[in-house]
Formats: structure tokens, C-alpha cells, sequence
């Protein structure tokens, strides 16, 4: 091959390598919940993936996300698209039911019967219940929103129906003592309410029997731990910080193993992986820094895992693999130089591009 034809060549695919390089992202939104594993409808269309997630390819414009999962509440929020910017869906699901524990209570006796309480927890639905005690045993009653209606009529059967008994009471006596043209109509309309009566009291009662129904509690043993996963990870911080490697990875592992539905796993995974590095365990941060990317991609560390990902196959002589990192960060939380990384990425293209002989 000519060396001039050679060297033009790669001049143009470096150039081309670097105009890709400069193309912005596809717009993109972070969507991340707490507890993490959320299901998500974008637009009214049910997604396959579940919280945390980077959605890339939206249109600009105003866009609705609706997330839910599992004992928690469905949250709807609103995000603009824009170019240049990727908006963040932080949500804080917020629970359906409420748990309960009562250490000082022989049992609970509720809409269902009584329980023990010993080494139980009771997961009531979100409502408004009444607590009294009764002696060793504390009773929780479920309010029935409609109460008050049910109230109203039963006594209005009971008063209409009185009146239709006394008023054929009456239209059996006059007819006897031969007055044949006593008036009944009034008898009728008293009979009729009362049946319409009996109608909306059936509806009341059956509504209240199925609000009973639903108000169950679900019970479970108590939890071995009652402790948060914060405390833990800000231990893992500062061992980190401090230089306890060990003691570090110990408490991040924690985290994850015991609150795998927590927003700090991400994060704990991101530590891990530094530690790995660190330590010169480079196939295990590869896999950790690839599942915070992935799996976890949370707007706090999505960035910094591809980047790292990028330094340790640059280290390892696999530019194609770092400029595939370099290339899906989103680059705008600020953490990063946008300069630095182009200049990385114009040395990655380099570098891919074999030079003729």
C-alpha cells in the first residue's frame, strides 16, 4: 500500500473516530426508586426493566413515568427531556401497609379473631383503626369508612319497617270491622321504602364484610435484625476512607447481602469494586463496575463506572472495550472534564486503528 494513501487513511478514520466521539447521546432520563426493583410504565407502555435504569432514546418533551412494586404504593411523576441535560426520577415509594409489632400484648384481636403475638409481626393495609386494651390483649379495629351510612340505615329500615308492620296492623283491623275502603296506599309506600331500604342496607353490609375481608393482617416471625443499612455503609465509608480495606469490603458485602432492595447497594457495589481494583483483583472489579453500569445505573455512579471500566481496558490493552465505556457515559453531572475524556477518546481511536506498514 502507498505510505501517503496510508497515513490519509488514517487521518480520516481518526477524524471519523473523533466526529463519532463528539456526537451527542441519545436524550436519556435516570429513573431510580426506594426501594429499588420498581416496575415502570413510561407514556402509558409498561417497560421490561425495573428500577434502577438509564432509559436512553426519548423524544424531547414532557414525558410520565409511573412506578410501583410489590406492599408499596403506584407514584406517577412528570420529566422534561431536553437536549443536553438527562433528568433524574428519584422516587421514595411509599408503603401500602403499615407493620406492626406488639412485644407488650398476649395477643391481638382484630375484625378476624385474636392471635398471639409472641415472636410475630402483623402487616395491616394503610387505613384508620381503633386501639383499645383489654386487660392482656389489645384490640384493633378496622374504622369502615361508610359506617356512618350503615348506621343511618339500619335505623331507617328499622323505623320504616315498624311503620309498614303498624300501618297493615291497622288495614287488617279496619278490614275486619268492615271498612272496606280503608285507604291502603300509604301501607304500599311504606313496604316499598322499606325494601329500597333493605336493598342500600345489603349493599352497606356487604361493602363492610369485603372492607373486613381486605383489612387482614398477614402475619411473619420477627425480624432477626430491626437495624438500617445506612449506619453500615457509612462504617464502609470511613474504613474505606481510613484505609481499612478488609473491614471496608466486609461492611459494603453486608449491605448488599442483607438490604438487597436498598438504593445504597449501588453504591456499595461501586466501593467494592474500587476496593478490587485496588487490591489488583482486576476480573472481579471488571464484573462489579459492569453491574453498577448495567444492572445498578444510578445517575451518582453510572458515569464513574464507565470511566473506570475504560481505565482498566485501556490498562489491559483493549482500546475498543474502553472507547465503548467512554462513549455511553451521559456527561452531565459535572463530576467529570468533558475535555479529559474527549482527549481519551481521541487517544482510544488512535490506538484502534492499525497503522500500514
Amino acid at each position: 500500500m502507498n505510505r501517503g494513501l496510508g497515513v490519509s487513511l488514517l487521518f480520516l478514520l481518526v477524524s471519523l473516530g473523533s466526529l463519532a466521539a463528539q456526537t451527542p447521546a441519545l436524550p436519556s432520563v435516570f429513573i431510580d426508586t426506594n426501594p429499588l426493583g420498581a416496575r415502570i410504565q413510561l407514556d402509558g407502555r409498561l417497560l421490561t426493566e425495573q428500577t434502577p435504569v438509564l432509559l436512553r432514546g426519548l423524544g424531547p418533551g414532557k414525558h410520565t413515568v409511573s412506578v410501583w412494586k410489590d406492599q408499596f404504593a403506584q407514584v406517577t411523576q412528570t420529566f422534561v427531556v431536553a437536549p443536553g441535560t438527562v433528568p433524574e426520577v428519584n422516587v421514595d415509594l411509599p408503603p401500602d401497609s403499615v407493620v406492626l409489632a406488639f412485644p407488650d400484648n398476649s395477643e391481638v384481636v382484630d375484625s378476624h379473631g385474636s392471635q398471639p403475638t409472641k415472636g410475630l409481626q402483623f402487616r395491616y393495609p394503610k387505613g384508620t383503626y381503633s386501639l383499645s386494651l383489654d386487660g392482656s390483649a389489645i384490640r384493633l379495629t378496622p374504622v369502615f369508612p361508610d359506617e356512618p351510612l350503615l348506621t343511618m340505615a339500619g335505623w331507617s329500615l328499622a323505623f320504616l319497617a315498624a311503620g309498614a308492620v303498624a300501618m297493615t296492623a291497622s288495614d287488617a283491623y279496619h278490614i275486619q270491622s268492615n271498612w272496606t275502603d280503608h285507604p291502603s296506599s300509604l301501607t304500599v309506600a311504606l313496604w316499598s321504602t322499606s325494601l329500597l331500604d333493605l336493598a342500600w342496607y345489603a349493599s352497606l353490609q356487604g361493602r363492610k364484610t369485603r372492607f373486613q375481608k381486605e383489612t387482614a393482617a398477614t402475619t411473619g416471625p420477627l425480624p432477626s435484625q430491626l437495624d438500617v443499612p445506612q449506619p453500615i455503609f457509612d462504617a464502609g465509608e470511613e474504613a474505606l476512607q481510613t484505609g481499612g480495606l478488609a473491614k471496608a469490603e466486609e461492611l459494603f458485602s453486608r449491605v448488599i447481602k442483607d438490604y438487597p432492595t436498598s438504593q445504597l447497594v449501588p453504591g456499595a457495589w461501586f466501593r467494592l469494586a474500587r476496593i478490587h481494583s485496588i487490591t489488583g483483583r482486576r476480573d472481579l472489579a471488571l464484573a462489579e463496575y459492569r453491574l453498577v453500569a448495567e444492572t445498578y445505573p444510578q445517575a451518582a455512579y453510572y458515569d464513574r463506572a464507565r470511566q473506570a471500566l475504560a481505565n482498566l481496558y485501556e490498562g489491559s490493552g483493549d482500546p475498543t472495550a474502553a472507547l465503548e465505556n467512554l462513549n455511553l457515559m451521559v456527561l452531565t453531572d459535572g463530576f467529570f472534564d468533558k475535555s479529559d475524556i474527549e482527549a481519551q477518546k481521541a487517544r482510544l481511536s488512535a490506538q484502534e486503528v492499525p497503522v500500514a506498514p
